[in-house]
């Protein structure tokens, strides 16, 4: 809830000083691993969370709360300081209104959903970035390797996604040059249950041409079948996103010539969030048809 791709990014502009985190909970919410020092082993901590490999940080709290009242004598180096928190209560007839700050770790752009009466502050745009791979039969016992490009001139900093495949393959490996994605990159916890996890970032904004493959899938079909039918990009274990040049969030959808294809239903992310006014819902189906859209309040 909240961690992303995009938090690894922020964070690795700070070790290079590219971009600091500007205020003291920022740089607490970057130290993953509580070694009071920001590193690229807080990048490797938040990255398998984000993957699905880790549950939860295993060198410390979801959360992390300080005293609202305490002030950082370097804001610049929270890390340094020893934050307290706890407050003690000597008397049960003292003041017990007592303010904390939360802090969610992994979240350096505070991106939590923190209860059913706060929203995400993301900035996300109505945009949908588009992967795409070539329509094609495949033959049962048949090797088979599946290109995954861009349909449209791409400047991004990152992206993640759940890629969801059928029973009917076999996954052999995922590979790629052009952006130098490695086994750390992915995550295959999951595999059993048809889901693989990827999460891959740059410390600088990387173009992709139209049509450029990103990366390359590897497989053996178990079953004849069109490839539309064994493969999707959702949001099921890992939320699909890709970070634009501007580190502006947009949503990723599979696109096979041309065509979206849809393997279930997926209802996507409200834009704007928060609204005034009125907001736009995007949704996909399986097949073509009427639907009906529930909403609900916080009670229900």
């Amino acid at each position: 809830n909240g961690v992303s791709t995009l938090d690894i990014v922020r964070i690795q502009r700070h070790i290079l000083g590219i971009e600091e985190l500007n205020t003291p909970y920022k740089q607490v919410a970057a130290d993953a691993n509580k070694d009071y020092n920001i590193s690229a082993a807080d990048l490797i901590i938040i990255r398998k969370l984000i993957l699905g490999i880790e549950a939860n940080f295993t060198e410390n709290e979801s959360w992390v709360f300080i005293d609202a009242a305490y002030h950082f004598v370097d804001p610049s180096d929270a890390l340094s300081a020893v934050y307290p928190e706890d407050y003690d209560i000597n008397g049960l007839n003292a003041d017990m209104n007592v303010d904390f700050v939360a802090v969610k770790v992994g979240d350096v752009d505070n991106t939590v959903t923190a209860n059913v009466n706060s929203t995400s502050t993301a900035e996300r745009s109505s945009k949908v970035m588009e992967f795409g791979i070539n329509k094609q039969e495949l033959k049962a016992g048949q090797n088979r390797e599946i290109n995954i490009y861009t349909t449209e001139d791409l400047e991004t900093y990152g992206f993640q996604f759940t890629l969801e495949l059928s029973s009917d393959i076999e996954l052999l490996d995922i590979s790629s040059d052009g952006l130098d994605l490695t086994s750390e990159n992915f995550g295959y916890t999951n595999l059993s249950e048809g889901y693989v996890t990827a999460s891959w970032n740059n410390m600088k904004s990387v173009t992709a041409s139209e049509d450029e493959v990103l990366f390359t899938i590897n497989l053996i079909a178990k079953q004849s079948g069109s490839i539309a039918n064994v493969m999707n990009i959702n949001s099921d274990v890992t939320t699909a996103e890709v970070y634009n040049n501007t580190l502006e969030t947009m949503d990723i959808q599979l696109n096979i010539n041309g065509q979206t294809e849809i393997i279930g239903y997926e209802l996507y992310q409200n834009v704007p969030n928060p609204f005034g006014s009125e907001t736009k819902i995007s949704f996909k189906t399986p097949v073509d048809g009427k639907v009906v859209l529930t909403v609900f309040d916080v009670n229900g």
